[in-house]
């Protein structure tokens, strides 16, 4: 994700995420499922989601365009963060 900001492990609560271009993601697999990313990857928590993957562990709603919170490595929407 080169320059882009990502939310980093345990952060409370914030709106960080990015949407990224593939070919310019570091890694060309998602973060939990490992699955070869396409076109629509998602930045945050220091890994890169593919679409699918990029819900909150708890309600499973699309976490773009909402607030976040990564937690012992699941992510959450602002509703079901755990903290």
């Amino acid at each position: 994700f080169g320059d882009c900001p990502v939310a980093g492990e345990g952060d409370k609560v914030s709106s960080v995420f990015v949407l990224v271009e593939t070919r310019k993601a570091v890694s060309k697999q998602c973060g939990l499922c490992g699955k070869a990313l396409s076109s629509k990857a998602w930045a945050a928590a220091g890994q890169t989601f593919c679409e699918s993957c990029f819900v909150c562990k708890q309600c499973g709603k699309s976490l773009a365009g909402r607030d976040l919170a990564s937690v012992e490595g699941g992510l959450y929407c602002a509703e079901h963060s755990p903290e």
